[in-house]
């Protein structure tokens, strides 16, 4: 005898699940689990523009503290970039979140109509309704 289950279909939840791809070899020298290459990414960036900078203001790569100027400063942002919140965005994403809001905040989000800048961007009306009690039927059952 064979019992039939009932189906019920589930919901999918494909918006928390990340599928990430990952790199698990760097010049044959193995990662183990692998790094997310969108976070490789980023931190090539930020180790290769702080090379850059450092290069460019002169810094002398053989000194006594060469290296650490060359690694240190972009390892310490690194870090902190890629740390992720509680929802799992990167803290990079936050960064740039904060900069657009400071560079658009200047900017009104409701253009003025009249060109006048002193102008408020809109006007709020209040208007009220007037109830006559008189006028209104009793509803049924009610004496």
């Amino acid at each position: 005898m064979t019992m039939d289950t009932p189906r019920y279909p589930l919901p999918t939840d494909t918006r928390h699940v990340r599928i990430e791809s990952r790199q698990y070899e760097i010049f044959n020298f193995d990662l183990g689990e692998g790094i997310i290459r969108g976070r490789a990414v980023v931190a090539a960036i930020i180790v290769l523009g702080w090379m850059v900078l450092t290069g460019i203001a002169g810094v002398p790569l053989i000194s006594q503290f060469g290296p650490a100027c060359y690694l240190g400063p972009p390892a310490l942002l690194a870090f902190f970039a890629l740390r992720t919140d509680n929802g799992g965005r990167p803290a990079y994403a936050l960064w740039w979140d904060y900069l657009r809001y400071f560079l658009r905040r200047s900017q009104p989000l409701v253009p003025r109509i009249t060109g006048d800048e002193q102008a408020p961007a809109f006007t709020v009306r209040a208007s009220f309704t007037v109830i006559d009690v008189e006028k209104i039927k009793p509803a049924r059952g009610t004496t």
